[in-house]
C-alpha cells in the first residue's frame, strides 16, 4: 500500500519502493513526480527513494554521528 495515500500497489503503478526497508511504497502522484519526470528517474542508477520511517532514522543518525 502507498504510504501516502492508502491505495494498493500494483505492477501497472508508477511507485517507488524504500530502498533500506523495501516494505513502503508510495505512488508517483503522492511525491508530486509527474510521468514523465518519473520515467526519467527510472533510468537514473544512483536513485535512491527512503520511506518517511527510514528518512527520519537516517537523518537522526546522521545528527547522532556528528
Amino acid at each position: 500500500m502507498c504510504e501516502g495515500c492508502g491505495k494498493y500497489i500494483t505492477a501497472e503503478t508508477r511507485a517507488f519502493q524504500c530502498d533500506k526497508c523495501v516494505g513502503n511504497w508510495k505512488y508517483n502522484e503522492c511525491l508530486n513526480i509527474g510521468q514523465e519526470q518519473f520515467e526519467k528517474m527510472l533510468d537514473c542508477k544512483e536513485l535512491t527513494w527512503l520511506c518517511s520511517g527510514c528518512s527520519k532514522e537516517v537523518m537522526e543518525f546522521d545528527r547522532v554521528k556528528k
